[in-house]
């Protein structure tokens, strides 16, 4: 108690006397002047209200609201510090995931699964993209680029633009059966996938070559000589595209801005962009692309879906 007494003695007649004094520019004051009455009236209210319950038991243990100040102020700080966290961007809610960033998959892997709708993927990836954009712009994603169909080197570097491309996704367009898919790791989109392409090309004529030594060996299975005959004329129609201007790729893995991206999505070469979430490397993740004739469902290359 004497605790709020001393405080009284200290602030209460300075208080009193400004009231005072704005009371005297009044023509008719209410009370009389001096602080004498308002002290009075001060420390009658202070009574009332100290005289039972919480507040008595502050006039009683002073030392009680000084901790309880302090508390507000701790869980103010805590509060402003959260708020305003340096690590988040401006308006993003502490427990709120960055814009996009709830519908990104953290499983390694980014493209379409198999035997999703296609039409779905697509959709799903726009919405990604475009929820992700807003939030962080200048953010750099890894993103997995469909084509809507097989493109050159030099179709795909006109495609892109300036976005780097880390690996190509590609496949000699055969009838049926296809080649397999393939991947290989780049960074001169044009001069490393042809290089890549003289590669296979080389492997595939040395298969065709083997196949045909065999396969005129062989004298009591026809169906077997047959059969190496026609995978040997398979392999020497993919050296023939490898070796020419081959429309092998149908995807690409780039690393760039998700607005270098979004502007990306309204070319008609581009079917769908899958991006990672942001700062994501791309050695954090295997890759999948939309092969150009999967119009219904994803197959991997698995022709009958």
């Amino acid at each position: 108690m004497s605790g709020l007494r001393d405080l009284d003695d200290k602030i209460v007649p300075r208080v009193a006397e400004a009231l005072d004094r704005v009371a005297r520019l009044f023509p008719k004051a209410p009370e009389p002047t001096g602080p004498l009455p308002v002290i009075l009236r001060l420390r009658r209210v202070d009574d009332r209200w100290t005289a039972a319950g919480p507040l008595a038991l502050l006039r009683d243990v002073p030392q009680l609201g000084a901790l309880l100040i302090g508390a507000l102020l701790l869980t103010n700080g805590i509060t402003w510090r959260v708020r305003h966290d340096p690590a988040r961007p401006p308006g993003q809610a502490a427990e709120s995931p960055a814009p996009g960033e709830e519908t990104i998959p953290d499983d390694g892997t980014l493209g379409p699964d198999l035997g999703e709708r296609v039409s779905d993927y697509v959709k799903t990836t726009q919405t990604r993209l475009r929820t992700a954009m807003p939030g962080s712009p200048d953010g750099t994603v890894v993103a997995v680029v469909s084509f809507a169909g097989y493109r050159t080197p030099e179709q795909v570097a006109e495609a892109v633009g300036t976005l780097q491309v880390h690996r190509i996704l590609y496949r000699v367009p055969l009838p049926l059966p296809e080649g397999p898919i393939k991947e290989a790791a780049v960074q001169d989109v044009v001069a490393d996938t042809k290089r890549e392409f003289r590669r296979l090309a080389a492997e595939r004529d040395a298969e065709a070559k083997e196949l045909r030594k065999v396969a005129a060996t062989i004298e009591n299975d026809p169906a077997q000589k047959a059969e190496d005959l026609r995978n040997a004329a398979i392999a020497d129609r993919e050296v023939k595209l490898l070796r020419g201007p081959c429309a092998c790729i149908y995807g690409v893995v780039v690393r760039a801005r998700l607005r270098l991206l979004t502007d990306a999505l309204n070319l008609t070469a581009i079917r769908a962009i899958d991006v990672s979430n942001v700062d994501a490397k791309v050695e954090d993740f295997t890759f999948t692309a939309l092969l150009p004739e999967d119009k219904r469902v994803v197959t991997g290359g698995n022709r009958g879906a």
